[in-house]
């Protein structure tokens, strides 16, 4: 993750921590039912609040400005745990991964969490138009589309005001272009977003091309999303 997202660089510039915790077997137990660590009872989001109970007692934290992303398996626990510990986190950022069907319905939320969607709508692997995605197990979950992702956390935010829509400046010779629609007026000053990836693949905008195109989609050079989350996180303290 250090490698694709460049995220060190970013928090050197934008004086935060980055952290980069490993999963069992390097994937999440992310509530779907997917994985290995889901199907072994790893407690993950026991875990992850345990890591920042340790780094906070060795560095001084915000706890106000606290936040968590990840893409594809990471961007879903990024999920997992804006539900389950909205206490703990101001604002998410999910790549490459849209919100589970069935997600929504055991969500209680504590408070409103912002969140930020940034998906590819020629993503071979998490569909941006919604439908069944497999793991490496085998196993399925039923996905929501990343229009109707970002509409249903808005709902679960409580935001009131009608989404605006956008094209994001900065074209490129990559054939990608981004276009970002946004929910106001939640909760808590909640803001949702969705940063449509417009001929991008299952990959981190402005990132390493990890897996050959032919497998993955391509890598959109249009923004830098490792810049662009922190800014989204950087104007969402908890309140």
């Amino acid at each position: 993750m250090s490698r694709l997202t460049h995220f060190s660089n970013v928090a050197d510039q934008g004086e935060f921590i980055a952290v980069y915790p490993d999963g069992v077997g390097s994937f999440w137990a992310d509530g779907r039912g997917v994985t290995d660590a889901d199907d072994s009872g790893i407690d993950d989001v026991g875990f992850l609040m345990a890591l920042m109970d340790a780094i906070g007692a060795q560095v001084r934290i915000d706890p106000t400005r606290v936040f968590v992303t990840g893409i594809s398996n990471g961007g879903f626990m990024a999920q997992r745990l804006a539900c389950e510990r909205a206490d703990r986190f101001a604002a998410i950022a999910s790549v490459g991964a849209t919100v589970p069907e069935r997600l929504p319905s055991r969500c209680r939320q504590a408070r409103a969490v912002s969140a930020l969607f940034i998906n590819g709508t020629d993503d071979p692997l998490i569909p941006y138009a919604g439908g069944v995605a497999t793991g490496r197990s085998g196993r399925s979950a039923a996905l929501l589309s990343a229009p109707a992702s970002t509409a249903r956390w808005a709902e679960l935010c409580g935001c009131s005001t009608p989404p605006t829509e956008a094209d994001l400046p900065g074209g490129t010779t990559d054939g990608t272009r981004v276009v970002r629609t946004a929910y106001t007026g939640g909760r808590d000053g909640a803001e949702v977003v969705l940063v449509t990836v417009a001929g991008g693949g299952h990959t981190w905008p402005g990132g390493i091309q990890y897996a050959p195109a032919r497998m993955i989609g391509r890598t959109s050079r249009a923004i830098d999303a490792s810049r662009y989350i922190w800014e989204f996180f950087a104007a969402h303290a908890r309140s």
